[in-house]
């Protein structure tokens, strides 16, 4: 695992980023794994989308994006709509109190609705 900075707001970030994994090893539309967390709440609207556009072409076939972000991020449209829109052919959501549910024991905390985790798959 290698951890790459990237400065989102950036109007070329996508490019700056594509280099700088390329620099460190990693093998563009070779298919991978990426995660995207604590990051969509910090960041505009056109920007997700810019990144998640950018996931989707960097990844390739056989990839994965797993993100988190809050319950109302997305609205009216869904993380699904908008994964696709940027390349992903499926996109599935859970809320945290469903992951609590199966992954914890005891009652979900009251608020664990809000936040979401998804993942979203890249299939040629």
């Amino acid at each position: 695992m290698v951890h790459v900075p990237c400065d989102f707001s950036a109007p070329d970030f996508d490019k700056a980023l594509a280099e700088d994994l390329a620099r460190r090893g990693f093998w563009l539309g070779g298919g991978c794994l990426f995660v995207w967390e604590g990051v969509i709440g910090y960041i505009d609207h056109p920007t997700i989308d810019r990144s998640l556009a950018f996931m989707a072409r960097a990844g390739g076939s056989r990839s994965r994006l797993a993100f988190t972000f809050g319950s109302m991020t997305f609205d009216p449209e869904s993380a699904e709509v908008r994964a696709r829109r940027a390349g992903f052919s499926s996109c599935e959501e859970h809320g945290f109190d469903e992951v609590w549910k199966q992954y914890l024991p005891g009652v979900p905390h009251p608020n664990a609705f809000v936040a979401r985790i998804a993942v979203a798959s890249f299939r040629e």
